[in-house]
């Protein structure tokens, strides 16, 4: 009969729970690694998003100042209005449109 070496079991098998556990932090780690990358790809995802929206409404705010303005400079070239009634229709417009001092600080 032969004499089982129980150190050598208990050794052989103390190596393979390390293994397994070396194996099941190493997957834990690379799970962790790409979970914090897709939520840093959906940050900027989301970032964009919000960029392109507010670039919109910026361009759209643009455009109708745009107007606004240009019908002020018309009214100048024309003879229409008169330097001394600039300021009344400098501040009838920032009145109608509050617009103007959003766009001034952007």
């Amino acid at each position: 009969m032969k004499k089982v070496n129980w150190s050598k079991l208990v050794f052989r098998g103390s190596l393979l729970l390390c293994a397994a556990s070396l194996l099941a932090s190493g997957i834990e780690v690379f799970s962790l690694l790409r979970e914090q990358n897709r939520l840093i790809e959906l940050a900027k995802s989301n970032a964009k998003h919000e960029i392109v929206q507010a670039s919109k409404q910026l361009g759209e705010k643009l455009q109708k100042l745009e107007d606004r303005t240009n019908a002020i400079a018309r009214d100048l070239t024309e003879g229409k209005l008169k330097d001394g009634q600039l300021l009344e229709r400098a501040r009838q417009e920032l009145a109608q449109n509050p617009d103007f001092l959003e766009v001034g600080a952007a």
